[in-house]
């Protein structure tokens, strides 16, 4: 079975369900079938090409990103930061790209800026996105970087 990811506000619980609503829509979701996002958690929207940060359930900031393009999507899911660095070159088999911030999750996808871009959000993803990685201006991955820690949740969703 394939997972689904999305947001849902919790109205009410019981003892093995939460009673949620969403695109509004109102049911219930099994307890044992979700997870908490608490403290500071990155959502990255793939259908609006946005990124939102949240720090308990408050949004911080929300700016325009590039995530993988059609032969190569972003993974969608819920993720843990592995790892946190500064000034690194990221490889791949046809580039090196120089980035000031790298957040990666999920084994090699993750946030970065992508200096080299000039344009972030519309429908450009399609066809001259990224390989799985989600791309943000310089200024907002800093911001990212400044709030984030190794740990905290990453959430992809279409």
């Amino acid at each position: 079975m394939e997972a689904y990811t999305d947001f849902a506000k919790v109205y009410d619980e019981d003892e093995n369900r939460y009673f949620v609503e969403s695109e509004g829509k109102i049911g219930y979701i099994d307890k044992e079938n979700t997870s908490k996002l608490e403290g500071d958690y990155v959502v990255v929207d793939i259908s609006r090409q946005n990124l939102r940060l949240y720090h308990d359930k408050e949004e911080v900031l929300s700016t325009s990103v590039v995530t993988g393009k059609d032969s190569t999507p972003s993974d969608i899911g819920l993720f843990d930061i592995d790892f946190m660095t500064t000034n690194t070159v990221l490889r791949g088999d046809n580039y090196a790209s120089p980035v000031s911030y790298w957040m990666p999750y999920n084994g090699g996808e993750g946030l970065h800026d992508a200096t080299w871009r000039s344009y972030f959000g519309g429908d450009i993803y399609h066809d001259n996105g990224s390989h799985g990685c989600i791309n943000m201006p310089l200024d907002m991955a800093e911001e990212v970087y400044s709030h984030v820690n190794v740990g905290d949740k990453v959430l992809v969703k279409e």
